[in-house]
């Protein structure tokens, strides 16, 4: 009698490996790219560079999530939007920017803000990479069985 024996456990365990490399980059790229267009053409981008992915594994189920490193709720700001409010210069004398017009340094104690429109980058991030993530996924399965 001939027998064939498979294991799935250690092909599997090499295929969600290689799947959450995988998918915890193309998830980042896409909430980058999201969280990026909720800002206008003369954001510095500091909070998307705060950005990264976690990976949670538990048995066969993987969680990813995006989450900043950012001492600031900015990903609230970002999502639910603000209405106009003060700044003003903490642990400094002034603020200070470039001015966009003239390319002049502008130093104020203080400035108002008039708000940041809502944008739910999250939600376009989950809608576009739950496709991207399933194609990566088939690859993957597919590059092992």
């Amino acid at each position: 009698m001939a027998s064939l024996q498979f294991d799935f456990e250690a092909e599997m365990d090499l295929v969600m490996d290689e799947f959450k490399v995988l998918a915890a980059a193309a998830l980042l790229e896409i909430a980058k790219k999201n969280a990026a267009s909720s800002f206008g053409k003369d954001s510095t981008g500091a909070f998307v560079k705060t950005l990264y992915p976690v990976v949670i594994r538990l048995g066969s189920s993987i969680t990813f999530e995006i989450r900043s490193d950012s001492k600031k709720p900015e990903a609230i700001w970002i999502s639910e939007g603000t209405g106009p409010h003060p700044i003003s210069a903490v642990n400094r004398n002034a603020l200070a920017w470039q001015d966009m017009a003239g390319g002049s340094l502008v130093f104020a104690k203080s400035v108002m803000h008039p708000g940041t429109k809502a944008n739910d980058w999250e939600l376009k991030t989950v809608a576009e990479a739950t496709p991207v993530l399933m194609d990566l996924l088939n690859t993957v399965v597919g590059k092992h069985f």
